[in-house]
């Protein structure tokens, strides 16, 4: 959730699912909570009993040598503890 909060003040995301599933973990982040960092156990509370999965896409996603262009960022990238 931490992610893709930051992410969403960097990029507009257009999938409107994912945004009300942040939405709606956000909202139920104030009813879960682990005390001090301990994993929360919801295996009581919670059944899973129907799971979907379906393809989305068939079909190659090779990108074309001779398409697109890489940019940098200005001054390029440097290691830590390099200068």
């Amino acid at each position: 959730m931490r992610v893709y909060a930051f992410l969403s003040q960097i990029v507009t995301f257009a999938d409107t699912v994912l945004e009300r599933d942040y939405q709606y973990a956000k909202g139920l982040q104030v009813f879960v909570k682990a005390e001090g960092g301990a994993a929360v156990d919801l295996s009581d509370a919670v059944e899973l009993t129907h799971l979907r999965h379906e393809q989305q896409f068939a079909g190659s996603v090779s990108l074309d040598a001779d398409q697109g262009e890489v940019s940098t960022l200005p001054g390029g990238l440097r290691l830590l503890g390099q200068s």
